[in-house]
């Protein structure tokens, strides 16, 4: 395909995507837990792999793209977004979440503990937030508490990568300042109308600096397990360090 950006600059690309159904065993290395026996599951992968096919460079002067992964779920008034990040210093690893992409999202909705955030996944209220490279770890999940069902979705991220395209809708002053993940929760617009509902567990790729002919990978990993709550805590108690008992 070919795609033109803010600037002019035409971009001549290929996208491959494969589509892999997991099996157990490779859920459990994948994720690197024990499964509890009685656990149903299904896992299954996207293999995404961008090759530029121009003549010319993508770099920061002439504009380049990532990869984008949403990962739509149906919404319910029980759901809970898990999203695990580093802790540490603002002075050094930056702020926690980015809140306003469409708005303030409000405390009632979005709850900062402790090296993890609890994301409202009901589909009343548009919102989306954002964890940044330097915060991210490579794992993000939800709870749905009225069909019983753990989500979790894991996918590449680079080491030492820290140019994400910014996906907030403005114009940039700082184009390659973006996240790693996103959660969007839809809502009603304006005019009453409304997309879904739906809620979003979203992973990006580095921003793709690529000389012709030089490709970028990137993988995103989606898990629904279905369980009593004992079996379902014991998951997410390895995999985000927090009870679904809790939520």
């Amino acid at each position: 395909m070919q795609l033109v950006n803010y600037s002019g600059t035409v971009l001549t690309l290929k996208v491959n995507r494969k589509i892999k159904l997991l099996e157990e065993t490779e859920i459990s290395k994948s994720l690197g837990i024990d499964i509890p026996k009685g656990t149903s599951m299904v896992g299954f992968e996207s293999e995404n792999t961008l090759t530029n096919l121009g003549e010319n460079i993508w770099d920061k002067k002439s504009g380049t793209l990532s990869i984008w992964i949403l990962s739509m779920l149906n919404s319910n008034e029980g759901t809970t977004i898990i999203i695990p990040y580093k802790t540490g210093d603002e002075k050094e690893l930056g702020k926690i979440v980015t809140d306003d992409y469409f708005g303030k999202v409000s405390k009632e909705r979005l709850i900062v503990l402790d090296s993890v955030l609890l994301f409202k996944g009901d589909g009343k209220e548009r919102g989306k937030i954002g964890v940044s490279p330097q915060r991210a770890k490579p794992l993000i999940g939800s709870y749905d508490a009225v069909n019983k069902v753990l989500t979790v979705a894991k996918f590449t991220l680079p080491e030492g990568k820290t140019d994400y395209v910014n996906s907030q809708w403005a114009l940039q002053k700082h184009p390659f300042a973006g996240d790693v993940l996103n959660s969007y929760n839809d809502g009603p617009l304006d005019d009453g109308t409304q997309l879904g509902p739906f809620y979003e567990l979203e992973s990006s790729s580095p921003a793709a600096n690529l000389k012709p002919n030089e490709n970028l990978v990137h993988k995103h990993q989606t898990y629904h397990f279905e369980g009593d709550q004992i079996t379902l805590d014991l998951i997410s108690r390895q995999l985000f360090g927090v009870s679904i008992m809790e939520l």
